[in-house]
This record gives structure tokens, sequence and C-alpha cells, in this order.
């Protein structure tokens, strides 16, 4: 049985293999694993398995440069993972719209706010609001 995971494996290898005949994929895909470096021990992890099961049940995965990417049925939500190990959570508005798509947390909701323990809701700056979108992929000895 094919899981998220499994799906996910296998398009990293074909990515990769693809940017050995790409320079600009290779570039592209160098440049994921730096921003992992940078700032991938500040995000939590995640179980890609789940997050897919819950933000887009049954999707299977769909290369798009370096993302590996699972909508739900409607495309109106993507998990999309990265190459160098990492996935967000995305809500996909439509192409008209100024902000084609608005990241959110694992769980699909957004990750634009907080609310601090006397029930007054706050914005979250961009470099916190990163930390709380990006999700390093767990590996499978961690699920």
């Amino acid at each position: 049985m094919s899981d998220a995971k499994t799906e996910y494996a296998m398009a990293v290898i074909e990515i990769k293999g693809r940017s050995r005949e790409d320079e600009a994929l290779a570039k592209k895909v160098r440049s994921s694993y730096l921003e992992l470096r940078s700032y991938g021990a500040n995000w939590a992890k995640a179980n890609i398995n789940e997050v897919v099961a819950e933000i887009a049940p049954g999707a299977h995965a769909e290369i798009e440069g370096r993302k590996i990417c699972y909508y739900n049925s409607d495309r109106t939500m993507v998990v999309m993972a990265d190459v160098a190990g990492y996935l967000r959570v995305a809500q996909v508005t439509s192409a008209n719209s100024k902000n084609k798509i608005h990241y959110l947390d694992v769980h699909g909701r957004s990750a634009d706010n907080y609310t601090d323990e006397n029930g007054k809701q706050h914005g979250r700056k961009r470099s916190d609001r990163n930390a709380y979108t990006h999700y390093r992929i767990k590996h499978r000895d961690e699920m």
C-alpha cells in the first residue's frame, strides 16, 4: 500500500534525477537545502501521512518543480512538500486574487495571528510566522 511518505520519497528521487539534467532545477534544489539548514532548526516536525490525510485525504503526489504537492479534491488546499525535507500547508485562492496562496499551520488554520493568555489577538511578525508554517518532515522511523 502506497502512502504519502512513500510517494514523497519516490518523487524526491525523480526530482533529484531531473536536476542532474536541468541546472535551473538543480539551483532551486540547492537553495531548498540551504533554507532548511539556515532556518529548519526552528521548525517543528510533522508526519506527512497525517498532514495529507487531514488536509487532502486521498491525494496523490504531483511534482511541481522542486515541490511535491498533494491537493484536496476541490484544489483549494494543498500540502506542499519540498525536496529538502520540509512541508507547508496552503489555501489556494482564485487566480484573480492578489495573493493566490495563503500559508497555514499544519492543521489548516491561519498562522497570521495568535491569542495571548488574556484572550487578546495579536499579529505575528513574518519571521515568527514562518516557524508556524514550515514543518520538517519526519523520517519513517519517527512516524
